[in-house]
């Protein structure tokens, strides 16, 4: 089995501005958040690996920028429109547990530095 919890997030620097033309500016500036996830895999041709664990994520100095378009359709229905998001992490840290996790946290500083 697998899942992904989201333990903590912060996103208390967050700009929200309307501007002219129904448009609505976010920005989230230095968002944080710290995530749990469980995993497993197994291959299934030769040679049958197969392992599993959890890991424990924090993904710092989120920027994120959205610019959205309100407006409505020909049948007045609500429409919503992104017309433009971007995002970076700043700092990602994952660490593995259980399974060959000695293996896989050799690698983990190369997870967050290739993002």
């Amino acid at each position: 089995s697998s899942g992904i919890n989201a333990e903590y997030g912060d996103i208390s620097n967050t700009d929200v501005k309307i501007v002219p033309a129904a448009n609505v500016d976010v920005v989230i500036r230095n968002g944080f958040i710290k995530m749990h996830a469980d995993w497993h895999y197994k291959e299934e041709a030769w040679p049958h690996i197969s392992d599993g664990g959890s890991l424990d994520m924090t993904a710092g100095g989120i920027l994120l920028k959205l610019d959205i378009l309100v407006g409505s359709t020909k049948e007045g229905e609500p429409r919503i429109n992104a017309q433009h998001c971007s995002f970076s992490i700043g700092k990602l840290d994952v660490t593995f547990h259980g399974g060959a996790s000695f293996l896989y946290n050799l690698f983990s500083d190369d997870i967050g530095d290739g993002l």
